[in-house]
């Protein structure tokens, strides 16, 4: 089955995303520096803002 490109790209989205938030949340517990609570907060509202892209494909 193809994909149009454009779905293609939102369906890969999350990983990324779910990487982005592990890495942020494993520096703010190294360095307890809020910037990655605040980054890691952003990465996990578009992980969550994704799933209904994940579920219509």
């Amino acid at each position: 089955m193809l994909l149009h490109p454009l779905h293609a790209i939102l369906l890969g989205c999350p990983v990324p995303l779910f990487l982005g938030a592990l890495l942020s949340d494993w520096a703010y517990m190294r360095s307890y520096q809020v910037q990655w609570a605040n980054f890691s907060s952003w990465l996990i509202a578009a992980l969550v803002a994704s799933v209904p892209v994940v579920l219509w494909g």
